[in-house]
């Protein structure tokens, strides 16, 4: 069966040039509106099909299940983070999250790398929810879990980009990441209907993956949090052959390494970032006259390296 050329071709001409954090929003609020399309008036919204649950072999099913269901359920594995509740606010905060993180990470990752992001979170956070509520006849859906790995992926990749919380307070990325995480966890076991299993298990999916396939864009290390006396015991210095004075090898900026960079740039360009952060710390509480002399030539130098590698 073939489509009609002039539908195409208008379907066509309305994604050409977009984005995919833009299709991406783009597709989550046309389902939106098709679970309203197709839903009822004793349940407003349709597509409960999607709604991701337990798998049909957990609370007691035998394993003599159609194989229609088990494609059902795994429809719903990829499809829960596209559909979302009754309330508007769930779509609206979801999508504005994607917006934020989205548009950044999908230009420093490339549109295919971004949508193995974002997908893949979404999927890790399902499973990790099924994991803990086998038992469980209630369903998960919403596009969270792959925001907060969004959100994980980009405190990792420049985590000293400052948003504002709720429009108003001022935070870096590194610290908006750990409080979410950790009241995420405080929250575990709420009566509310807010899965905090699917935001944890999005935020780790989005480490794994910016892990094993972003290593060297990696700027945060969550060791970094430590006083600088404890660091080294958590991260110790490798033992490496020192770079020639006369010619460093100059490390790529942190969201977008050289791709000559050979493995001693890359562990150069780390302890550059390393002794970085802490100075960006001090200028964000005490403004640059606080800085030394030498903690300025780190930055000049730091600087110098950039402009070379750009």
């Amino acid at each position: 069966m073939h489509a009609a050329p002039g539908r195409s071709r208008r379907a066509g001409s309305l994604l050409q040039g977009k984005s995919a954090t833009t299709i991406l929003i783009m597709l989550t609020c046309a389902v939106y509106v098709l679970q309203f399309m197709t839903g009822s008036r004793a349940r407003p919204l349709g597509l409960d099909f999607l709604i991701l649950r337990a798998p049909p072999f957990a609370g007691g099913a035998t394993f003599t299940l159609t194989i229609k269901v088990w494609l059902t359920w795994i429809s719903s594995l990829g499809a829960h983070m596209f559909i979302h509740s009754s309330d508007a606010w769930h779509l609206i905060f979801n999508m504005l999250g994607l917006l934020v993180f989205g548009r950044e990470l999908e230009r420093r990752l490339g549109a295919r790398s971004f949508l193995r992001l974002y997908l893949g979170s979404g999927l890790f956070a399902g499973l990790f929810w099924v994991c803990f509520n086998l038992s469980n006849r209630h369903g998960v859906v919403g596009a969270s879990g792959a925001v907060f790995g969004l959100l994980a992926a980009a405190a990792l990749l420049a985590p000293n980009v400052v948003v504002l919380l709720f429009f108003v307070i001022p935070v870096r990325l590194k610290w908006l990441l750990v409080v979410v995480v950790i009241g995420s966890i405080l929250m575990l076991g709420d009566a509310s209907n807010i899965s905090h299993l699917a935001h944890l298990g999005g935020a780790l999916g989005g480490y794994l993956i910016i892990r094993v396939f972003h290593r060297r864009l990696i700027v945060f290390h969550f060791a970094d949090l430590l006083p600088s006396r404890l660091r080294r015991f958590v991260r110790p210095s490798r033992s490496r052959r020192p770079a020639p004075k006369s010619r460093p090898e100059p490390p790529g900026p942190a969201w977008a390494p050289d791709p000559r960079a050979t493995p001693e740039a890359e562990e150069e360009a780390e302890d550059t970032f390393d002794q970085i952060d802490p100075i960006l710390d001090k200028i964000g509480k005490h403004g640059m006259k606080s800085l030394t002399p030498e903690e300025r030539r780190v930055l000049d130098r730091a600087r110098e390296r950039l402009k070379k590698s750009m």
